[in-house]
């Protein structure tokens, strides 16, 4: 132990003798983080399915239930999430910071900017292939659900606050830094987009929806590096749902090729 008023210790050198080795996300992260998002999105799923299926028929304090059953789905999820990266040292600060901490401001802007861009690429995207396809999007019947002004703000803090930070901590980042470790940044980027628009389960049903979220998340993860850090991709993500459940909420019948929240 060293004497009274001794300087502490430095912590342990990483390779080489440099500087202290940050916390790398595995393969073993990058598999079961994405596979933890599924999992709640299911559990959310089967809590909010007798408010889908009787949408009609339900009382107000019914379908705040419902909602309430979601919304503790996806606390599980955070709370989940947070532990596995606490405990498995997945985790390192500058994704939020970047190289440059006081740009965080900026990087917010830009993530803005590039909601609304990705708003846009999403209806150009549908809109195209419906009218080359023929076969209409599917709409997310959770939607149904909005009517009730407690259920829509239960949702909309799900979906506003709530898995935008998730979703991005996992995908920009444990997932895309895996695989960026193995693969060329842009093979890295198409195939953790890929997987992120196949979580939305109900983009397997439509191709037009799984081509326009995997671009989504494509843009995501461009912003993340252009900016260095993850704040862009958040935000990004956070105003492009609040886009769509504003307009879920106030303009249900806004001619858009899709509304959707992810």
């Amino acid at each position: 132990m060293p004497p009274p008023g001794a300087p502490a210790a430095p912590p342990p050198a990483g390779p080489g003798g440099g500087q202290p080795a940050k916390p790398r996300p595995s393969a073993l992260d990058a598999t079961i983080l994405p596979l933890w998002i599924l999992g709640g999105q299911l559990l959310a799923g089967i809590a909010i399915l007798p408010g889908l299926l009787f949408a009609d028929d339900l009382e107000g304090s019914a379908r705040l239930f419902i909602a309430g059953s979601a919304i503790l789905g996806w606390i599980a999820v955070v709370v989940g999430t947070w532990l596995w990266l606490r405990f498995r040292r997945a985790w390192h600060p500058t994704w939020m910071t970047g190289h440059r901490p006081r740009s965080g401001w900026l990087a917010g802007l830009i993530g803005a900017g590039g909601a609304l861009g990705g708003f846009l690429l999403v209806q150009l995207v549908v809109g195209l292939l419906v009218w080359l396809t023929g076969q209409e999007p599917p709409e997310q019947e959770i939607f149904d659900l909005m009517g009730d002004p407690a259920v829509a703000l239960v949702l909309g803090l799900i979906a506003v606050f709530v898995a935008p930070v998730v979703e991005e901590i996992i995908f920009r980042g444990v997932l895309q830094d895996v695989l960026a470790r193995r693969w060329p940044w842009q093979a890295a980027a198409l195939v953790q987009s890929a997987i992120f628009s196949a979580i939305h389960i109900e983009t397997l049903a439509s191709p037009p929806m799984f081509l326009a979220l995997g671009l989504l998340g494509y843009l995501f993860t461009w912003l993340r590096r252009w900016t260095g850090s993850l704040i862009a991709p958040i935000i990004a993500h956070l105003v492009f749902n609040a886009i769509s459940m504003l307009l879920a909420t106030f303009a249900p019948e806004a001619p858009t090729p899709s509304t959707i929240w992810v």
